[in-house]
């Protein structure tokens, strides 16, 4: 890679192409905040951006950071990563490769056949094997999209042939249909037959082509592997100023409901679980502040001499030592809830 191609020297600096094309998949947590990129605030400006990079007036954009921490997996399974800040910036960029495909499988179903095993799914897992999977919320319209882009019969036949078949997520009561991932998607998909459209149908498919190339090896973002998920929040305080702050809370909610995923395995137990055990724990407080402020005490308790920085890692080391289930974490949450809340009230 040449110094006209990089912005830094940092090996972690990776382009859209680098983040997707290799055997991984990014998770986002199950109740994770929703995607709420718009067209107006985000996607045309990054519009915007590509048409510079198409038309070679730049050749390179920096998307920024992403915050993201390896998981657990078996020898030869696909590398996974948790999700800790970055979600808008990779479903965006997921959602313009998606769009990309949709277009692509008209004009080349074969050559569209391989960009969706090796960018879309993981092909080696039949369980909800797409390589992005988003939050609860988001999953109904990600359903929708794929099965907008596979709805071509040709396309169909070719996916067959390359044992590439998408099994789409199971859904919870709050799963949505449609909302801003849809529309984001069809703007993008709206983006590229314009960007086609003057060119003879023999020609359509090569100049996709080349515009998907440019933009996956053009656009940049720096992607920060941490050890331990309560660092995100002191990495994303300093390159995120003035955005939604991350808390410990969150990760306490993530790490819990990994939890209950894998002991369900069942989107609707994990949403009751989310409506009763977690909702009736969190209500029990005076509002948001005095939430977030609970986790440090509580853990003090356990582990005196924790830091403020250390709370997620003590209290979820204290869990897997334990084997605490996800009901019994809330259990051993609950425990001085009473005594913390008369405290914080004054009683």
């Amino acid at each position: 890679m040449g110094d006209l191609d990089s912005l830094t020297t940092n090996s972690q600096e990776k382009s859209f192409l680098e983040l997707f094309e290799n055997k991984v998949v990014y998770e986002i947590p199950l109740f994770q905040r929703s995607y709420v990129w718009t067209i107006t605030k985000q996607i045309e400006g990054i519009k915007d951006d590509f048409d510079e990079i198409i038309d070679e007036k730049k050749n390179i954009h920096f998307f920024g950071a992403i915050i993201i921490q390896r998981l657990e997996t078996d020898v030869g399974e696909t590398n996974r990563y948790e999700v800790i800040d970055g979600q808008q910036r990779l479903t965006t960029i997921f959602l313009f490769i998606m769009a990309a495909i949709f277009h692509m499988r008209i004009h080349d179903p074969e050559y569209a056949a391989i960009l969706f095993k090796r960018f879309l799914i993981d092909a080696d897992n039949d369980i909800e094997n797409s390589n992005l999977q988003p939050s609860a919320v988001d999953r109904g319209q990600f359903n929708w999209i794929f099965q907008n882009i596979i709805s071509n019969s040709d396309f169909k036949n070719e996916l067959k042939d390359k044992k590439a078949q998408f099994e789409e997520f199971a859904l919870g009561s709050n799963s949505k249909l449609d909302g801003r991932i849809r529309k984001n998607y069809t703007s993008f998909k709206s983006y590229l037959k314009i960007k086609i459209h003057d060119y003879p149908e023999t020609e359509k498919a090569n100049e996709l082509k080349k515009i998907i190339t440019k933009i996956l090896t053009s656009c940049k973002v720096v992607s920060l592997v941490v050890k331990n998920p309560q660092y995100g929040p002191i990495i994303f305080d300093k390159l995120n100023s003035g955005q939604e702050e991350m808390n410990i809370g969150e990760l306490v909610k993530n790490f819990v409901f990994a939890r209950i995923a894998k002991e369900k395995n069942n989107i609707d137990a994990v949403q009751q679980f989310h409506d009763t055990s977690w909702n009736s724990f969190i209500r029990e407080f005076k509002d948001t502040k005095a939430a977030e402020s609970y986790f440090f005490p509580v853990c003090l308790i356990h582990e005196p001499n924790t830091r403020k920085e250390n709370v997620y890692r003590n209290m979820t080391g204290l869990w897997n030592r334990k084997k605490l289930t996800a009901e019994e974490i809330i259990e051993n949450l609950k425990e001085y809830q009473s005594a913390y809340n008369a405290l914080s009230i004054g009683q």
